[in-house]
């Protein structure tokens, strides 16, 4: 296998698929993992702002990251 596509939204569901893409990567050591996250447009008061909502979007594209990599990098 080359590529592994680990789709996450943060729920319960998307953290067992991480689980299982951790076990593929043990069996392909060598694929490459692609994560695709997924979250809802919120309306934002400040919607007329657009760094404010870039800001707020590249902070949850973060924490995404972060969560996504613990789950399937840690020990």
């Amino acid at each position: 296998m080359k590529k592994i596509l680990c789709a996450t939204d943060g729920s319960d569901y998307s953290k067992y698929a991480a689980e299982r893409t951790k076990s593929f990567l043990k069996i392909w050591p060598e694929a490459k993992v692609i994560v695709l996250y997924v979250t809802a447009k919120e309306n934002y008061a400040y919607d007329l702002v657009p760094d404010a909502v870039e800001r707020y979007e590249e902070n949850v594209a973060n924490q995404i990251k972060e969560e996504v990599e613990n789950q399937l990098f840690a020990a």
